[in-house]
């Protein structure tokens, strides 16, 4: 009886072992994966093979009745979190869409020679996949195909003809070369928001793309494709060949300043997008369409050019002073958000829906005109600053507004810096840094897109007259030290700005917003900023 019961007791321990153990995968398995090509699993060593001819696929042929039931795609992804290794054996062409997709402890995968397509979605998020080596044979990589995977590295082997839309999005790869043989590459390809992509380099021998300083260009350089989002720059200037910013080129850029030169007629969409860090874009007149601009949180201001007959944004409202010169000539070319107090309202039709558009209502306020226009007369108000009067400044406008000033001081051009802030490629920067007039706040960085404040405008001014006085060997106004007692504020002025605070104060150019308060910490109005200007002209002159 006792040799019964332990038969029967190891019989059922036995039983609960291999049932315990198929539950957690510890089986074979084989099946379709393809009209030719078979797969099989082994859960003792956690690879996947692919065997057969021609395309791979996990999806049925409902025409025929080939291919996974139900359950057994099912069961198929269900189980894709056990495989550690896939290999593809010789003969297989084609690896079809969503293959692997999220096989997320997949960690080193085998690809034939024979291989000639990678299907969208193939390795889209296999988070343990961090290198790979692509197959000489390889011409398409289509789109999302190693969208969000762990691969820091990986070649593009020649031969390789097109490369789909965000097919390395979001990869930690530092680096990516395209070979002599790739001729196109959809938008988004190379998008980055890790910002770990730091250049993108092209064979010389390649007929259709080239790269300038890691930077994407068609070979003809009429067109900027892709700018990797981890590059260390702080500042960059479009090259005057450039006539198309392509889609989503900037997307996720860690850049303060963009200068989009002379010569570009169209920024496509999503070009500008998405950046948490974009203070400054600088737009050409030559600018005719803006198609798209997305969620750039930073950016304090958006001047458009006349030229504009196209433009479409998505900043929330109240996000951006957005300003342009004169008003777009179609009623299609309207702003939607993004405005104040200085914008009128309209209705807009786009065929189905009707919009709430906004028209700026462009000029200075009563109390700031006569100054305004004197300033303009006087020949120190940049074209940059004649529009947008009340929306705030920034730094880099006010840099222009100050340069201009003081050119006009001492009679002649500035000289440039022999070595300009990191995060800006203004002129006017880097003449008022040459001549000691802004300093920046710290790290070599001007901060161009951030507002100006009015404890700044007054260091920034006394800076200017002392250099003039520099120059002309006098004495143009009485220095002081202290705020006046009649401020309550005064003990808010920062330790810094207190001289010039008070200097400027007591020669009148300066005054208290109310009779008691300076308030030093606000930000100044484009009006305000030329006004104080012309105040100071007449001192200087």
């Amino acid at each position: 009886m006792k040799k019964i019961l332990s038969l029967l007791l190891t019989a059922l321990m036995l039983f609960t072992y291999v049932s315990a153990n198929e539950a957690f995968g510890n089986w074979e398995k084989s099946g379709w994966l393809g009209e030719n090509a078979t797969y099989h699993y082994s859960s003792k060593t956690g690879i996947l093979t692919i065997e057969g001819t021609g395309e791979a696929t996990q999806h049925a042929d409902y025409e025929t009745g080939k291919g996974f039931t139900d359950a057994e795609y099912a069961e198929y992804i269900s189980n894709s979190w056990r495989v550690r290794e896939v290999i593809v054996g010789e003969g297989i062409t084609s690896l079809d869409h969503d293959i692997f997709q999220q096989f997320r402890d997949l960690s080193k995968v085998t690809l034939p020679s024979t291989l000639k397509e990678i299907g969208s979605d193939a390795f889209y998020y296999c988070k343990s996949l961090t290198e790979l080596t692509l197959p000489e044979g390889l011409e398409i990589i289509g789109g999302r195909a190693f969208r969000e995977s762990a691969i820091s590295r990986i070649n593009i082997p020649e031969g390789v003809k097109k490369i789909g839309h965000d097919a390395f999005s979001h990869c930690p790869v530092t680096e990516l070369h395209l070979p002599s043989t790739v001729e196109e590459i959809d938008y988004k390809a190379f998008s980055n928001k890790l910002h770990t992509l730091e250049k993108i380099t092209v064979d010389e021998n390649n007929q259709n793309f080239t790269s300038v300083d890691g930077v994407l260009f068609s070979k003809d350089m009429t067109k900027l494709i892709a700018f990797p989002s981890g590059k260390k720059v702080k500042a960059y200037t479009v090259p005057e060949s450039v006539k198309v910013i392509g889609e989503y080129s900037f997307e996720y850029t860690t850049l303060s300043e963009l200068n989009i030169n002379e010569g570009t007629e169209i920024v496509e969409p999503g070009a500008i997008s998405r950046s948490d860090t974009l203070e400054v874009v600088n737009l050409s007149d030559t600018v005719k369409e803006i198609r798209d601009m997305q969620e750039n949180t930073n950016l304090k201001k958006l001047v458009i050019p006349e030229s504009v007959t196209y433009y479409r944004g998505f900043n929330e409202e109240g996000r951006v002073d957005t300003v342009h010169k004169g008003d777009l000539p179609t009623p299609y070319s309207c702003y939607c958000g993004g405005f104040h107090h200085h914008s009128e309202s309209f209705l807009w039709s786009d065929g189905w829906t009707w919009r709430e558009c906004q028209k700026l209502i462009d000029k200075p306020d009563i109390w700031a005109e006569k100054e305004f226009n004197k300033a303009k007369e006087a020949g120190i108000v940049p074209e940059s600053l004649d529009c947008g009067f009340k929306s705030r400044i920034t730094r880099a406008e006010f840099a222009e507004l100050i340069v201009a000033l003081t050119e006009k001081a001492v009679g002649r051009e500035l000289p440039l810096s022999e070595e300009n802030f990191d995060d800006t490629h203004s002129v006017a920067g880097s003449k008022a840094k040459a001549a000691g007039i802004v300093s920046g706040r710290g790290n070599n960085l001007y901060n161009p897109g951030s507002f100006v404040t009015r404890e700044e405008i007054a260091v920034m001014f006394l800076r200017a007259i002392e250099f003039v006085e520099k120059e002309k060997g006098v004495t143009l106004i009485e220095k002081k030290s202290s705020v006046d007692k009649v401020y309550a504020d005064r003990d808010k002025v920062s330790s810094w700005a207190v001289g010039a605070m008070a200097t400027l104060n007591e020669a009148g150019i300066i005054k208290g917003t109310t009779n008691t308060t300076l308030f030093p910490s606000g930000t100044a109005m484009v009006q305000e900023a030329v006004l104080l200007s012309g105040r100071i002209l007449e001192i200087l002159c």
